[in-house]
């Protein structure tokens, strides 16, 4: 699905997203939790720190090799793994979405940012037929650094 301008247009789902905001990758409206997925190779024992520089949504939970390691939630936006052994390694985000995009006052255009009840009920200058979005998503590829332990 896209959605440019004031049309909604319905197109075959993609499998897969990447790092960015998914509102141009056909999910205009999706609320709910992504989760990505990567393969990571790690040349020796070590301590790992991964750091999600840019993201909008609730939070972030982070997977290794499906082992939760803990959250992401306020700045720096960082979380550190201890003890990570040498070889390959599947590291999961799982990004909490939030129902902006779904259920928000989407044909507000005025310049006050926040969701409130008069945002819905929007007229004159402060009502468009265009869909406004907001960006959703990891927006930045996650920061893998290795540390020896």
């Amino acid at each position: 699905m896209s959605a440019n301008g004031c049309k909604i247009t319905l197109k075959k789902q993609n499998d897969k997203i990447c790092f960015g905001n998914i509102v141009p990758q056909g999910m205009p409206f999706y609320g709910g939790n992504l989760t990505y997925k990567t393969e990571i190779f790690v040349p020796q024992d070590c301590d790992m720190k991964v750091i999600i520089p840019q993201y909008k949504g609730a939070l972030t939970k982070v997977f290794l090799d499906g082992e939760d390691k803990g959250r992401i939630v306020i700045a720096p936006y960082e979380l550190d793994i201890e003890n990570v052994s040498k070889g390959k390694h599947i590291i999961e985000f799982i990004l909490f979405g939030n129902r902006y995009n779904t259920f928000g006052p989407l044909h507000y255009c005025g310049a006050v940012w926040w969701c409130s009840s008069g945002r819905y009920y929007s007229e004159g200058n402060e009502m468009c037929y265009e869909y406004n979005t907001k960006a959703t998503g990891i927006l930045k590829s996650p920061v893998i650094k290795l540390y020896k332990n």
